[in-house]
């Protein structure tokens, strides 16, 4: 009778372990998004050299901006999500995606554009070039990182 309530415990616990890894997986990704934007503005607002005045106008601005073009990058993925989903894409399904994609890819520029001519009301071009240069360097600077964590894992692997 234990052995039988050892092995109903034991397979709850296989069970509802990686459900409980999984929802802690994403809290924890969810916390890692918010710590790394946090991050890239403090990041940004130093690269520009904001004074203290500008600072809060620019983390609402660009955190608004930022907002909608992750709003854009979801409706676009969705859109070619549902390209892959199909068993068989036909030449049609697949020119509404390139489209999509090109749209998509318009739309960015477009939102870069307004949020500039917002920016300029408080920031000078310099400090708006600054930003730009900022955000290339930080992104950068994660996809090395990225490289080397994927370098370092296949490395593991391979040992």
């Amino acid at each position: 009778m234990k052995l039988k309530y050892i092995l109903i415990t034991l397979l709850a616990l296989l069970v509802i372990t990686p459900a409980y890894a999984d929802k802690h997986k994403k809290c924890d990704r969810e916390k890692w998004r918010k710590d790394m934007r946090e991050f890239k503005l403090r990041f940004l607002a130093q690269e520009m050299e904001l004074r203290d005045d500008q600072q809060k106008q620019f983390i609402t601005l660009y955190t608004q901006m930022t907002e909608e073009k992750e709003a854009l990058m979801k409706r676009t993925c969705q859109a070619v999500e549902k390209i892959e989903k199909l068993d068989s894409p036909t030449e049609a399904d697949y020119k509404a995606g390139s489209e999509a994609l090109l749209r998509a890819r318009e739309q960015e520029v477009a939102i870069d554009r307004k949020y500039d001519e917002n920016f300029r009301t408080f920031l000078s071009a310099k400090q708006i070039f600054k930003m730009k240069e900022a955000e290339r360097k930080f992104r950068d600077k994660l996809n090395e990182m990225r490289h080397k964590s994927c370098l370092l894992y296949t490395s593991d692997a391979a040992d």
